[in-house]
């Protein structure tokens, strides 16, 4: 007699195996949107970091001394005498 269809270990057993590689599926891809999401922010806290330097950069210029941005070096082309 010739078999037709599936057993139920068969079946139970292409159930289990799917379960676990949708389960390994999900995880890595929750793992993807974790690591996005903190690498959209660090991009985002170095941004603001910058917008702030340069609001401080134009604040010191309104003093008087002038401000450059020389290769991340901050500049000025003012003598500034600190006396005690």
């Amino acid at each position: 007699m010739k078999q037709q269809g599936f057993t139920l270990i068969e079946l139970m057993v292409y159930l289990l195996i799917t379960a676990i590689i949708g389960t390994l599926s999900t995880m890595i891809f929750i793992d993807s949107v974790k690591f996005s999401n903190a690498s959209k922010h660090k991009v985002q806290a170095i941004m603001d970091t910058g917008e702030a330097f340069m609001y401080l950069a134009e604040d010191i210029e309104r003093t008087g001394i002038k401000v450059g941005l020389n290769g991340g070096v901050m500049t000025t082309n003012a003598n500034v005498n600190v006396s005690p």
